[in-house]
């Protein structure tokens, strides 16, 4: 890397920088994850300041954040101006991670590298606030590390759900017996407090992630041997689970049966079933309603007094008829991104596990949670990782990446 292209605090380049301040932007830090978002924003300004790339997406992010701003309800202040634009910050930052002047096995570390800070930021908000609320929590609800304010266990679930995709990919490649280690604690850890919380959409994301990796180890690795190893492991694990469950072993079925998750939905104490929720007929209230309010204002969110649970009604509901196209429009080019790297000749199966995970999960997530009323920290990361894919497809197919100024 040559000198003008660095930005150096000591010995720490700018992209050191990049990774660390997107890792604390997404542990939410203080409670000012957008702050983190737009001070890195800032780095990547100054360090591409003769060179700053852009591409179509970061443009549907801007107008995303032109609708936002003009059509919700939220009273004018500086936070509130800076929130919509934290997903166009987040696109300009994610397509000026990767330098063209690399390689291909270093421009595939990168991608590795802020998949990992973007998870592991969320992982550790979810791990402070396990900590704090051991020995206090009340039926699924939680106090926030940061802002000290009861989190719903909707909320504290989504901090998981990066570090499910990061944790299985990693566990389903072809990495040492250090990194599945440690991904196998951190995956527990994810686990185990989401027996606490009692929440679906974790365990759903869960169940996906590892059929989705089963499933690409074998059709998507070319590795034989890969995929020999991995049906063993999984047959003989799903054997031991079931043996240890069924007789009791460790007490592991007491712990179990005594968890929140287990009394919500298996004790018969709560009337609830799994299978019951009320996610479906809220989208189809929000449906039958969108031609009542084009230009958003959560008319819908106050006559309901519920989310619709899902990014592009909420986000309709917001911010209106310009929101909803900006979203769609940014879905398609995802989807795009996603297929173009994993029929990618040229990328190691790694980075293609990884990005298949990563994206099970967002879409998942999508349709289960209201993502820009309560996790724009996720869209966000959303966006960042989209830009970078878009990004090593086009330096891989000898295009332009994006537009220079």
């Amino acid at each position: 890397m040559s000198k003008e292209k660095e930005i150096r605090v000591g010995k720490v380049d700018a992209i050191s920088i990049i990774l660390l301040l997107s890792f604390l932007a997404t542990m939410n830090f203080v409670g000012r994850y957008y702050y983190f978002f737009v001070i890195t924003f800032i780095v990547v300004l100054f360090h591409n300041c003769r060179g700053l790339k852009i591409n179509a997406e970061v443009v549907i992010e801007f107008f995303l954040g032109l609708a936002l701003l003009f059509f919700s309800n939220e009273p004018l202040g500086l936070t509130n101006i800076i929130k919509p634009f934290v997903y166009f910050m987040g696109g300009v930052i994610g397509c000026n991670i990767l330098k063209n002047g690399e390689t291909l096995d270093e421009k595939e570390e990168s991608v590795y590298k802020i998949m990992g800070a973007l998870a592991l930021g969320a992982w550790i908000h979810l791990l402070l606030n396990m900590v704090l609320n051991s020995k206090s929590i009340v039926y699924r609800n939680t106090v926030d590390v940061w802002t000290h304010k009861v989190y719903g266990a909707t909320g504290q679930a989504g901090l998981g759900i990066l570090a499910i995709a990061f944790s299985v990919a990693n566990l389903f490649s072809r990495k040492g017996k250090k990194s599945k280690v440690i991904n196998l604690f951190v995956l527990l850890v994810v686990l185990a407090y989401n027996l606490i919380l009692a929440g679906r959409t974790l365990l759903a994301v869960f169940f996906v992630e590892v059929a989705v990796a089963f499933v690409s180890v074998l059709y998507v690795n070319k590795d034989g041997r890969l995929k020999w190893k991995t049906v063993f492991v999984v047959i003989a694990l799903l054997c031991c689970i079931a043996a240890i469950y069924s007789f009791n072993m460790f007490n592991v079925r007491g712990i179990v049966e005594e968890t929140t998750f287990y009394q919500r939905f298996f004790s018969g104490n709560y009337s609830q079933k799994i299978g019951d929720d009320d996610r479906l007929t809220y989208k189809m209230f929000y449906l039958n309603n969108m031609g009542r309010f084009l230009f958003g204002g959560t008319h819908l969110r106050s006559e309901l007094r519920h989310y619709a649970h899902d990014l592009l009604l909420d986000g309709y509901d917001i911010g209106g008829i310009f929101t909803l196209a900006t979203l769609l429009l940014l879905l398609i080019f995802s989807a795009r991104n996603l297929i173009q790297t994993v029929f990618n000749r040229n990328l190691r199966f790694e980075t293609k596990l990884l990005t298949i995970c990563f994206f099970c999960a967002f879409y998942i997530e999508f349709c289960m949670e209201p993502i820009l009323a309560g996790f724009q920290w996720l869209f966000t990361a959303f966006c960042i990782i989209n830009a970078v894919l878009n990004s090593l497809n086009k330096n891989l197919l000898g295009l332009q990446e994006g537009v220079c100024y």
